[in-house]
């Protein structure tokens, strides 16, 4: 999404004595302008990053920005890159094998032990 233009164009002079503000011209290089801006070269109407009314100037002068062209060219690198390294691929998941499910067993038992029990007699 761009970035919303607040400031207007503002032609200062073809040759500025003073560093210039954003969004104001005409600059050369990025020495006239002042602190950490930038100097956009334009052709005619051409807009400024961060600036609005470049469109509607015919003067080719060019303009102090925070930002740069989204048209910039690319810059090669003197040294390239180096390949990414390659480890060994991860192990696929291991699965635990579930506990067994202990049998249901109800409350009470099923048959009164055997040992130590004597038979009662009723009468």
């Amino acid at each position: 999404m761009p970035k919303t233009r607040t400031k207007k164009i503002k032609f200062i002079s073809w040759s500025p004595t003073a560093p210039l503000g954003e969004c104001e011209g005409d600059c050369d290089g990025d020495r006239q302008c002042a602190g950490d801006l930038i100097c956009h070269k334009r052709d005619a109407n051409e807009e400024v990053p961060g600036c609005s009314g470049g469109g509607s100037d015919e003067s080719n002068a060019d303009y102090c920005t925070r930002l740069a062209a989204d048209t910039a060219s690319p810059t090669m690198s003197s040294s390239p890159t180096s390949l990414p390294t390659t480890a060994e691929p991860t192990p696929p998941p291991t699965t635990a094998k579930p506990e067994p499910t202990p049998p249901q067993t109800n409350d009470r038992p099923t048959s009164m032990p055997k040992t130590g029990t004597k038979k009662i007699k009723f009468i």
